[in-house]
């Protein structure tokens, strides 16, 4: 329902939710007081393929593990003129999976894995 330019807050709480996509759509996602995004092991948690967009304050945990699939806990495609700031991804494969876009900014996020060998693990930003 948002229109390109809406600022959507989520607020605290945590959400099981994965496979969430954002097609098309310049939006600015701020989380209040780091609102936890838990994908429960099943893959991505966002998918964002827009212009001019922001994700800002979300704790997304518990991405899925995969060697054939990127799952990641913010994946970017085609998009561009993007920030992704101040968010914290906990047990995650890969942390933010930027493809086919520019002119981005990720700075000031806390990213983390469970994984003991590089074989298990993906890449904090890839």
């Amino acid at each position: 329902m948002a229109a390109n330019g809406d600022t959507i807050r989520i607020k605290a709480g945590t959400y099981k939710e994965n496979e969430i996509t954002i097609i098309d759509k310049s939006l600015y996602l701020i989380g209040e007081d780091y609102p936890v995004i838990d994908a429960q092991m099943k893959g991505t948690a966002l998918t964002i393929r827009a212009e001019d967009f922001s994700v800002e304050g979300l704790k997304i945990i518990n991405i899925g593990t995969s060697h054939t699939s990127d799952h990641a806990a913010i994946l970017v495609s085609g998009s561009k003129n993007f920030r992704i700031e101040r968010n914290r991804l906990e047990n995650i494969f890969f942390g933010i999976l930027v493809e086919k876009s520019s002119n981005g900014v990720i700075s000031r996020n806390r990213i983390s894995s469970k994984a003991v060998s590089q074989a298990k693990s993906g890449n904090g930003i890839h």
